[in-house]
């Protein structure tokens, strides 16, 4: 499915093509178990397409709107498109104000269905309509990104919250919200392991770490995702991982094969400071699929 769901910041729809290239040939997506744990945009897993996968993320209102696209994309689709039938400046502000409102208090509700429903709606409207899908979160729990004029015409397609439903209603996904730790436990032999963490900054002021409320710990959660990925190793599974090309992360995954990669960075405001980006496709595999020994 080559299509896009959500605008993530990080998202690897850039990547796909290179990553279908780099997969391992003892990896079958209608055998084998998929793994990603920092789920955002999901691009990967809807370019896949595999028929097991436990995927998941921190960020709880991400997670609650693919469950509910799982369950019921009919009614998301529906809803979406009443939210961008009135679409505007001061409506984007409004239902970015009563969002904030649930994601705060409303999830604590006894009763909380409709609430998700709602939030799920909310957030693929408010997603397609903030600035460059940089959605940041303050310490309250808020999303706080502005809306981004330039993206009128951007919004999630019906026939796309339909496909998307359709895949992950007819295969056995299961979408977990979730520290990227928790799903250590669940690698098996011959899975797929997916690691797309948080960047680590290309610069101080380029750190956007904060999309989720608990944030990711810098330099002691990059390890303990190097170590994740150890571990899947030692099991005999595969992994890809993803991150920023620096002497940091070439060190923690030493033993790891690197390839590199050159993307144009979408972040900046200003389109003529963005340049390009030096970044690293992580493989724990040679060239034939087998571990490599350093990886373990």
């Amino acid at each position: 499915m080559n299509t896009r769901f959500l605008y993530w910041v990080g998202s690897k729809k850039r990547l796909v093509k290179r990553v279908r290239e780099l997969l391992p040939p003892q990896w079958y997506p209608d055998v084998h178990t998929y793994h990603e744990p920092f789920l955002g945009s999901g691009a990967l897993l809807l370019a896949l397409e595999p028929a097991r996968a436990h995927v998941g993320d921190m960020n709880r209102e991400l997670v609650n709107t693919w469950r509910r696209v799982q369950e019921d994309p009919e009614y998301v689709a529906d809803a979406v498109a009443l939210l961008l039938a009135n679409h505007s400046k001061e409506y984007y502000y409004e239902q970015r104000a009563r969002f904030n409102t649930m994601a705060v208090y409303g999830f604590k509700a006894l009763d909380p269905t409709m609430i998700w429903w709602t939030q799920a709606a909310r957030f693929l409207y408010l997603n397609a309509k903030c600035f460059n899908g940089l959605w940041r979160v303050n310490k309250k729990g808020e999303m706080n990104s502005p809306i981004h004029m330039d993206h009128e015409k951007r919004a999630p397609k019906r026939e796309v919250i339909m496909a998307v439903g359709e895949y992950l209603r007819t295969n056995d996904v299961n979408v977990h919200h979730q520290d990227f730790r928790d799903a250590t436990a669940r690698i098996r032999a011959g899975d797929l392991l997916v690691a797309d963490p948080p960047y680590v900054p290309a610069s101080v002021t380029g750190d956007f770490t904060m999309y989720t409320v608990a944030g990711f710990d810098g330099a002691r959660d990059q390890i303990a995702v190097a170590t994740m990925c150890r571990i899947a190793s030692g099991r005999g599974a595969r992994c890809i991982a993803f991150n920023t090309d620096c002497p940091f992360i070439r060190g923690l995954y030493s033993g790891f094969r690197f390839v590199p990669v050159e993307l144009a960075n979408v972040v900046s405001a200003k389109t003529t400071k963005r340049g390009k980006r030096k970044e690293l496709i992580i493989l724990n595999y040679d060239e034939q699929g087998d571990i490599l020994e350093g990886a373990k």
